[in-house]
């Protein structure tokens, strides 16, 4: 697994790519939390990611839950969410929210134009 984090303004992007597992938990936890620790808007892009397991949908609905306690924002880009990822996602019976994590009223009012929603292209 890699992880690349960019801070752009008051966003943070973590590049998630390799395989985005279990045996990578720890590490994950701890780049959202530095995230998190960062800037109020944290993207997530995991387009170059091989391999995507349940623990990985749940380290990130735990990042969701850090996020809403902190009142930061963890949003999902639309430019690259793996197959793999958005395969097993939908088999979880979790809903994307239109490409965010954080209740949809605050997507509303964000006003990023670097923040993208989920696409289903690819």
């Amino acid at each position: 697994m890699k992880i690349e984090a960019k801070k752009e303004r008051e966003k943070i992007t973590l590049a998630l790519s390799g395989e985005l597992t279990i045996h990578h938990g720890e590490e994950l936890k701890k780049a959202f939390l530095n995230a998190f620790d960062a800037a109020p808007v944290v993207k997530v892009e995991i387009g170059e990611a091989e391999d995507v397991d349940l623990s990985f949908v749940q380290t990130l609905l735990s990042a969701a839950r850090t996020a809403a306690e902190e009142e930061k924002l963890l949003v999902l880009s639309g430019d690259g969410l793996a197959k793999s990822f958005r395969e097993l996602y939908s088999r979880t019976g979790f809903t994307l929210n239109g490409g965010t994590l954080a209740p949809e009223s605050d997507w509303d009012g964000l006003k990023d134009p670097g923040i993208t929603e989920v696409s289903d292209d690819g």
